[in-house]
């Protein structure tokens, strides 16, 4: 049944366009949804170490769901301990005003 990835894809697209909209309104997102929290926290912990890479690689591709990858023993903690402070680590890109900066030829 492919309902779940379906709902899980769902979830992650209302995510992020709201973080989007956030984002260009000049705000930082912040719902009050752990999934979304630990989602940014796998994200950045799958540059750190190869476990949480495969597995945020599995969910990406759609060949494993999230709640299974989380479930393998001691991916989790992995997750928050490299991933947790994902807010406070430097966005690899430019910001909003460097980028508008550059758009514009200055």
């Amino acid at each position: 049944m492919v309902e779940p990835w379906y709902r899980d894809t769902l979830a992650a697209d209302r995510h992020r366009l709201a973080e989007i909209d956030s984002l260009i309104g000049g705000g930082e997102y912040r719902p009050r949804d752990p999934g979304w929290e630990i989602s940014q926290a796998f994200s950045a912990a799958a540059g750190k170490d190869p476990d949480c890479l495969r597995g945020f690689i599995g969910v990406a591709m759609v060949l494993s769901r999230a709640a299974d990858v989380a479930g393998r023993p001691g991916l989790l903690d992995k997750v928050i301990a490299l991933g947790g402070g994902w807010r406070d680590e430097p966005v690899p890109a430019p910001s909003r005003a460097e980028l508008l900066s550059i758009v514009a030829g200055d």
